[in-house]
């Protein structure tokens, strides 16, 4: 239970930084916006070690 806070604070501040614009990273092929520019943890694959 004691990670959930530092889960917070990283999701916390991937919010922030997509909502005052610094994530986002263009449009993709389709034309759709991509926000993936600031993208600070895969909670997943951190808590089951999967390397992406």
């Amino acid at each position: 239970m004691a990670r959930f806070k530092y889960y917070h604070a990283w999701i916390l501040g991937e919010v922030i930084c997509n909502a005052s614009g610094l994530g986002f990273a263009g449009f993709d092929t389709n034309g759709r916006p991509d926000w993936e520019l600031m993208s600070n943890i895969d909670i997943f694959g951190f808590e089951s070690c999967v390397v992406s």
